[in-house]
């Protein structure tokens, strides 16, 4: 009998009857959405910036130097060649010959018209005289001394040095116009060995640079501007020497 109970509520009834597959099917909706969020949050990460130009990352450029330019060279292959050479100077197997004890000066047949250029002067010693020197130089066109770079065979010890191996033993001696120690004169021990050498000697405006097979001394600077177009001069006194090669160089 059921007098003395209640009847169920109708409400309660129908939510005990509502279908349980319902509840998981929420869960599948709702992380549906995650899913949707997300996709939204990466799609906008990476296009983000379309239409907006990317400047590349710059890259620095390097200058090369450029190579100097060889302006003149000389050839004795056929003589002389434009040379005016003194008595004793003479050409012979294609190179210059210059000997005596006499000084003598030999002008390359060349004039620069640039203030920077270098000159280059391939040689071997045949003999050397105590007291005797060679080397480059320069004059402008009043006859004033420009520059000297110059090897002064005068050993400190001369009973060290025996003049026959071919050698020079002495001072390297660097000047420039009106040049006063320090800035404009150069001076220092130096030993010029047998066999073939290299003289470079190079003008940066009013500076001289020169160096002695690869051994470079300090530069030495003129007190005064020096000519634009200087007369190029190889000097020699009681040295027997051979010049293989002259170059000047831009």
């Amino acid at each position: 009998m059921l007098t003395d109970q209640q009847r169920p509520d109708a409400a309660s009834a129908r939510r005990s009857t509502q279908p349980r597959w319902r509840r998981p099917l929420a869960i599948v909706v709702a992380a549906g959405m995650l899913v949707a969020i997300i996709a939204a949050v990466i799609w906008g990460a990476t296009h983000g910036n379309t239409g907006v130009a990317v400047q590349p990352r710059a890259t620095p450029s390097t200058t090369a130097t450029p190579a100097p330019r060889v302006v003149y060279q000389s050839d004795w292959s056929h003589g002389a060649n434009g040379w005016t050479l003194p008595a004793s100077v003479q050409v012979a197997d294609g190179h210059l010959a210059i000997s005596g004890s006499q000084a003598v000066q030999v002008e390359v047949p060349y004039v620069p018209t640039t203030p920077n250029y270098t000159i280059e002067m391939d040689y071997q010693i045949v003999r050397a005289e105590i007291g005797g020197h060679f080397g480059l130089t320069a004059f402008n066109g009043s006859g004033d001394r420009q520059y000297l770079a110059q090897m002064q065979c005068t050993p400190m010890h001369q009973g060290a040095w025996n003049p026959s191996l071919g050698g020079c033993v002495g001072a390297i001696l660097v000047t420039a116009r009106g040049g006063t120690y320090p800035s404009g004169l150069f001076t220092s021990d130096y030993v010029v060995h047998g066999g073939a050498q290299s003289f470079s000697l190079g003008l940066e405006g009013d500076t001289v640079n020169f160096c002695s097979s690869g051994d470079c001394v300090s530069p030495v600077s003129s007190a005064t501007p020096m000519d634009a177009s200087p007369h190029l001069m190889i000097e020699d006194r009681a040295v027997n020497l051979i010049v293989t090669r002259i170059t000047v160089t831009t």
